[in-house]
């Protein structure tokens, strides 16, 4: 039997997400997808209203972002591609806890799609939620037994520092967000992170670095101010020894 013809709305979406994995921004498309996505808006409100909220990820607009996707989530407040969709745009603009909310929202309505676990998984990872991470695995395993999912490995491992230390999943988050929210203070957002599992000699440690599209002096203030909101927080030392939260220019 042939697949179904994809509708105008699916096929925008699809634009706008190779959009977002692209380093550069595409102005004269984002125009052109955006004047599609008004059109779609009188007969298809929910597919105009995500196509608007990715739209305004993709412009760094993060108001406009969160009222279009929440407008969309109004009209189907259970829908997976929904929630999936505004998962994607929190992602790009680095609302990692978020973004992992909506992802679970997502793969609970449409349980069993590797699709949309990979991603739950991808987002519990970067938010610093990596015992929920592990557990997503094990699901994984189970659908997919002949498949190792990509992070499988890196997440095991940094798992068992983590118990090994007595460090929680709530203590990694704080220390992510940290960071982050100095980089919102400052009008920026993270343009990816790298997660590492490191080990030398002496130790071994779980890496976060956020690239941020900055000049190196910027990106050294950047770390100046996290180390400064980090010595004046209540993070046990022996959290911030095992997980090391930086920043990196992209620019380098």
């Amino acid at each position: 039997m042939p697949a179904a013809p994809k509708t105008k709305a699916s096929e925008l979406i699809e634009k706008v997400n190779a959009l977002l994995n692209r380093e550069e921004r595409d102005e004269f498309t984002l125009r052109k997808i955006k004047i599609e996505a008004e059109k779609l808006r009188p007969s298809n409100a929910f597919s105009a209203y995500v196509l608007l909220g990715m739209l305004a990820s993709l412009e760094d607009d993060v108001d406009e972002m969160r009222a279009n996707h929440l407008a969309a989530l109004k009209l189907r407040p259970n829908d997976p591609v929904g929630n999936l969709n505004y998962s994607t745009s929190l992602v790009h603009l680095g609302f990692y806890s978020e973004a992992r909310e909506y992802a679970l929202k997502a793969y609970e309505g449409n349980r069993g799609s590797a699709t949309f676990l990979s991603l739950l998984i991808d987002r519990c990872y970067k938010s610093g939620r990596v015992q929920q991470a592990k557990g997503w695995i094990h699901e994984w395993e189970t659908l997919n037994p002949e498949q190792d999912h990509d992070l499988k490995n890196s997440i095991l491992a940094a798992n068992e520092l983590l118990k090994e230390d007595g460090i929680g999943d709530e203590v990694v988050e704080e220390l992510v967000e940290l960071s982050l929210d100095v980089l919102r203070r400052n009008n920026f957002h993270p343009d990816g992170v790298d997660i590492e599992f490191l080990a030398d000699e002496d130790s071994r440690w779980l890496n976060y670095t956020f690239i941020v599209r900055q000049s190196p002096d910027i990106i050294v203030n950047l770390i100046f101010e996290s180390a400064k909101e980090l010595a004046m927080s209540n993070i046990p030392s022996q959290a911030t020894d095992a997980v090391i939260v930086t920043n990196s220019s992209a620019l380098d």
